[in-house]
């Protein structure tokens, strides 16, 4: 990255599940742990978004709240896609990037995690993720 920028450090949990009776993908967005702080050696005021990729639209995006001033935030929101048979995740891709809420100016990205969501168990069982 360009010179003086925050590495990548941290990693995300989160809960996959699928009801076969409902056609919903359950996605649980739990917390997160040892997020980089600021380069002013402040907190972050971390959010997430969602996305079920190739789906970038307004349709598919999901947003958690945002956790003010810590690098380890809680979210423990869940978020349901409807309508989707479990062979119509073959090929789509579970996008979630966090970043920082800063008041003025542009949001800072944190991280992401992209799961392949064709050969993933949705068990709905807490799982960690390396931010990358």
């Amino acid at each position: 990255g360009p010179l003086g920028s925050i590495p990548i450090e941290g990693r995300l949990q989160l809960k996959l599940g699928y009801d076969q009776n409902t056609l919903q993908l359950i996605v649980t967005l739990v917390c997160a742990t040892g997020l980089s702080l600021r380069q002013s050696g402040a907190g972050r005021n971390p959010y997430a978004k969602v996305f079920l990729l190739p789906d970038r639209s307004h349709k598919s995006k999901r947003r958690t709240k945002t956790v003010g001033t810590t690098c380890e935030p809680r979210w423990g929101q869940t978020f349901v896609y409807s309508g989707l048979r479990r062979c119509d995740l073959n090929g789509r891709l579970l996008e979630v990037t966090l970043w920082d809420y800063v008041r003025y100016g542009a949001n800072d990205f944190i991280g992401e995690v992209v799961i392949d969501l064709a050969h993933h168990i949705l068990d709905d069982e807490a799982e960690w993720y390396q931010l990358q």
